[in-house]
């Protein structure tokens, strides 16, 4: 008996032991949570707890006011709970709370959206962790709740900024890639096309360089808002950047439908639009490429379509174009000559030849005309129609443009000064080389370096130059005639032929381009032409030069219809500079080429 009662002596004893254990713990809890609760104050969380047998849940007073409900504290279900989460969110949020309690997460954190008391909905992030018992199972679970709305927000419009076009709204390079990589991989399930387009509109640098860059973007955002409505719901239209933009149409079945959406474009596009006044329309090119016929990734297809829009654009414009590998091949060689190109003037490969200007009168050399020619080592003499154009699209025209002036003016006064009479140097100039006033200046440096007289200068421009910048040229043209730099007009009736520019430019010579004399003996269109340019011109005070001149024939015709100045390979081909100044020298002691 003794025995007996001294073992429950020492179980009571162990018991108490276990109670004061277990208040201590109980007190180390609630202070804990008390701190907990308390910092959390200070963080603006709310705090949650859950029982996930009873699914009882307990949300503290700051948690109801953090989602927008005016109670002091709420008991309620986990179900009901998730009645509140946002129906996009709910599978999400199921799927992390199941992970924390099979324990394969230490921690649980979600974040989601809760209807609050008004039907809208806020962001919120959740954290909480689970106690386990012996056997590893969730018997509670805490945790606290906090308001990222505004953070979510702010998210939001970063990832707008990254992800979308600030002028247009339309998505930009980087989405509509990833649009574009989506949409691939659908159609490789579903076994059908996707169609990509890239469209640029048509002379659009004119506007911003003539209505200023204002107008140029109210354009944009209005030829945007009309393409919009060319497309299905599920196409993208992207803006590239300036005037290119990338469609994206998913899931097609026949190139026709292609063709039927390119011909909204362009009927959208050239409907006139008028902003400030101004009412103007513009057309667009358009490259198309197929998914997967034409390849598989999209950078690859973006080239691609890149490749057979300015093939659109070499057709005339207002047109669009499928990628064939032809053009792929031409890319390559265009971005590679592009590369020689840019080395060619500091490694000497560029140099000018000189083609007699004789006076139809006397037959005397009076001038020359400057012709630029490369030699490329890589692909041997490249012909100028070829890498002018290069020039101009990239930009190099300008540097090399004024490699050209400077050079054929220091040729031009040395020959005056060994030959003692007048002599005119004829050089070519682009679009590109009259931004911000470059050619004013340059050919004031010029002059002064070479101390060639400016009268003994001129100018050819080209009919295509002063109808893309009328306004730009004008004043440039106004101030280069102040100079006593002379202007002509080359291949005079190919282009525009806009009779009144005549009477508003400074122009002292126009150059009848060569086609037409070339049909002189077969054509009866085009003597008449030729005669009436000839008048027309003398009418206005401005002297003419005949182009291409290759016969006799071509000689008397435009020597009768008293044509002042004759050029062509009936006189001289060009020449490098030191075989041009035997010509001259010849012509100067010998006699005239007539």
């Amino acid at each position: 008996m003794s025995e007996r009662i001294a073992e429950l002596e020492a179980e009571n004893a162990l018991l108490k032991q276990r109670v004061i254990g277990l208040s201590k713990a109980e007190k180390v809890l609630r202070e804990t949570e008390a701190r907990y609760a308390l910092a959390m104050q200070g963080a603006n969380e709310g705090l949650w707890d859950w029982d996930p047998v009873s699914k009882e849940l307990y949300l503290s007073a700051r948690l109801l006011r953090t989602i927008g409900m005016g109670k002091d504290t709420f008991k309620t279900t986990s179900n009901e709970w998730l009645s509140w989460v946002h129906e996009e969110d709910r599978e999400h949020y199921q799927q992390v709370l199941c992970h924390h309690l099979k324990g394969e997460t230490e921690y649980f954190r979600c974040e989601y959206r809760v209807q609050n008391s008004s039907g809208g909905y806020v962001w919120v992030l959740a954290h909480g962790m689970a106690l386990r018992n012996d056997q590893n199972i969730a018997y509670r679970m805490v945790g606290s709740i906090g308001d990222i709305t505004e953070q979510k927000e702010y998210q939001d419009k970063l990832l707008h900024q990254a992800t979308y076009d600030h002028l247009t709204g339309l998505p930009n390079r980087a989405l509509a890639l990833d649009r574009l990589s989506v949409a691939i991989s659908r159609s490789r399930r579903n076994k059908t096309s996707v169609g990509l387009l890239f469209v640029d509109l048509d002379n659009f640098k004119k506007i911003n360089d003539t209505l200023g860059h204002e107008v140029g973007d109210l354009h944009l955002k209005e030829i945007s808002n009309r393409l919009g409505y060319c497309f299905r719901e599920e196409d993208t239209i992207a803006r590239l950047g300036g005037d290119e933009f990338l469609v994206i149409l998913p899931d097609l079945d026949s190139p026709k439908q292609v063709e039927e959406v390119c011909e909204r474009i362009l009927a959208t596009a050239m409907q006139p639009v008028t902003i400030n006044g101004y009412e103007f329309s513009t057309s667009a090119s358009i490259g198309v490429t197929i998914y997967p016929d034409d390849g598989y990734e999209p950078s690859g297809l973006l080239r691609n379509a890149d490749a057979a829009m300015y093939q659109a654009k070499a057709q005339g414009k207002d047109t669009f174009c499928f990628f064939t590998p032809e053009m792929d091949q031409e890319t390559v060689r265009k971005f590679t000559m592009e590369s020689y190109l840019r080395q060619a003037l500091s490694k000497d490969q560029l140099s000018l030849h000189y083609q007699s200007i004789v006076s139809a009168s006397s037959g005397d050399v009076v001038g020359a005309e400057a012709l630029l020619r490369w030699h490329c080592p890589e692909y041997g003499q490249v012909p100028p129609d070829q890498f002018i154009p290069l020039a101009e699209e990239s930009g190099l025209i300008v540097t090399i443009g004024d490699w050209v002036l400077e050079t054929a003016c220091l040729q031009a006064a040395e020959w005056m000064a060994t030959a003692c009479v007048p002599f005119k140097i004829a050089v070519n100039v682009s679009y590109p080389q009259f931004r911000d006033g470059h050619i004013v200046s340059t050919v004031e440096k010029v002059l002064k370096k070479s101390g060639l007289p400016a009268q003994c200068l001129e100018l050819e421009l080209t009919e295509r130059l002063l109808m893309e910048d009328e306004r730009g040229c004008a004043e440039a043209l106004k101030k280069l005639s102040a100079m006593g730099v002379q202007l002509s007009i080359d291949d005079f009736g190919t282009g525009f032929s806009a009779l009144n520019y005549l009477q508003r430019f400074p122009v002292n010579t126009l150059k009848i381009d060569r086609s037409f004399v070339a049909e002189l003996d077969c054509s009866k269109e085009s003597p008449a032409l030729i005669s009436a340019i000839i008048q027309m011109a003398h009418a206005l005070g401005i002297e003419v030069v005949g182009e291409g001149v290759e016969t006799r024939q071509q000689v008397n015709f435009l020597t009768l219809q008293t044509c002042d100045y004759l050029q062509g390979y009936h006189f001289a081909r060009p020449v490098p500079a030191d075989q041009f100044q035997l010509q001259f020298s010849e012509s100067c002691y010998l006699g005239a080429y007539i």
